[in-house]
């Protein structure tokens, strides 16, 4: 009967650490998932790729995050500024949407709502266009 009540306290104190560990544990967040050192080393790689793939038409890309919200922001240059349609940038974005939510929410495991904004600026950065989506 002693045993059994060592158990029972036992069992009880492993299961308030257990509880207490869960009810302080960080909630998961895009900003958390991006502040991984192996995932913004890869993030990095990706967008520096980019940047030298888009010379010439971007003079800039950028990427910042904050809790659940995640900002893309390209600057063009002179010559790419000319190419830049808003219309057709919109239309696009919105056509892959729900393609790039779902896999940020599938990646970082986060279930609230997620942000994801686009910023177009001018050569002389000035704003010309920002998409927000939220899933």
């Amino acid at each position: 009967m002693k045993a059994m009540k060592k158990i029972s306290v036992l069992a009880l104190a492993v299961m308030m650490v257990i509880v207490g560990l869960c009810a302080c544990g960080a909630k998961k967040t895009v900003e958390s998932y991006y502040s991984d050192a192996s995932v913004a080393a890869t993030m990095k790689s990706q967008v520096d790729g980019l940047r030298e793939a888009m010379s010439d038409y971007y003079s800039s890309i950028e990427y910042s995050v904050s809790g659940n919200t995640f900002v893309y922001e390209y600057t063009f240059t002179e010559e790419g500024e000319s190419y830049y349609d808003a219309d057709t940038t919109k239309s696009g974005l919105d056509a892959q949407k729900d393609t790039y939510l779902n896999s940020m929410k599938s990646e970082t495991g986060v279930e609230d709502t997620i942000t994801l904004v686009f910023k177009y600026y001018d050569s002389n950065n000035s704003l010309l266009d920002e998409f927000t989506y939220n899933n």
